[in-house]
């Protein structure tokens, strides 16, 4: 799951804000927000320089800043207070690494070379800090792997629905799913879908056809109109019922998907 976010700042003076990694997601299930960490920065006019604190008071979680960055978050090192100036981090590519909520969801949340930084003085506004990140990875089934599985592509929808009901609404991770199973699922239902496709394009050709037959047949016995029109008069009732079967499998197949989860002594950490 990923999510983006940011703030920007332009006066100069002390500021302080709260980050909900959710923050666009729970409108979706219109869940209260929620103070997942909070950041401040502080101008210092004699140095012209930023200085900025990542911070969190929730039980149980915490942060980790580095410039190495993995794919995978860290298990120890999480403190609650992380302080960073323009020496450390500033201008140059970092990572912050997130431990939050219960139960527990780890967060990779990475910055560009320009994220967090001072673009000095412009115009009579002051100094400009910026702050600002894109594809904040999130895993919400508690493990600490971050990479992508480019597997799932066209069902990421429904993984990312089922975690936040679990997360936001049920306040529970997401049982975590069989991948496999899933992919063989995704693709069941993609052959039918463009079986189905197929079929409803066939069936506006065939009645187009049948509109132009009548007009070229125009003012001739509706018997012989009907007689020239029968093969996609039968085609189209023929089909109907293959569509429907089709329509079908596929609400069958939406339903399991769901339910294509691994058991429980056989999730792990997924690292």
């Amino acid at each position: 799951m990923a999510d983006s976010g940011g703030f920007r700042h332009s006066n100069g003076t002390p500021i302080q804000f709260s980050i909900d990694i959710f923050h666009k997601m729970r409108k979706e299930w219109r869940t209260l927000p929620y103070d997942d960490f909070f950041v401040s920065s502080r101008y210092h006019e004699d140095q012209r320089r930023w200085e900025t604190v990542f911070w969190t008071t929730n039980a149980n979680c915490g942060l980790v800043a580095t410039v190495n960055r993995r794919f995978t978050a860290p298990e120890t090192g999480y403190v609650s207070r992380i302080e960073v100036s323009q020496e450390d981090f500033t201008n140059k590519a970092f990572t912050l690494y997130l431990k939050t909520r219960d139960p527990s969801v780890y967060v990779m949340i990475p910055f560009g070379l320009n994220d967090l930084r001072s673009r000095g003085p412009v115009g009579q506004v002051g100094p400009i800090w910026d702050f600002r990140y894109k594809d904040a990875r999130i895993n919400p089934y508690g493990g600490r792997e971050m990479e992508r599985d480019g597997r799932t592509d066209g069902f990421n929808s429904d993984l990312r629905d089922e975690a936040l009901r679990a997360l936001l609404v049920e306040h529970r991770n997401p049982p975590k799913p069989d991948m496999g199973a899933r992919i063989e699922n995704y693709q069941k239902r993609d052959e039918l879908e463009r079986k189905m496709q197929d079929l409803r394009n066939e069936d506006s050709r065939r009645r187009d056809e049948i509109q132009s037959i009548k007009e070229q047949m125009r003012g001739e016995a509706a018997d012989k109109i009907e007689e020239a029109c029968e093969q996609h008069w039968k085609w189209i009732k023929e089909t109907d019922g293959t569509f429907r079967e089709y329509r079908k499998e596929l609400m069958r197949l939406r339903a399991e998907a769901h339910t294509l989860n691994l058991p429980e002594e056989k999730r792990g950490d997924m690292e």
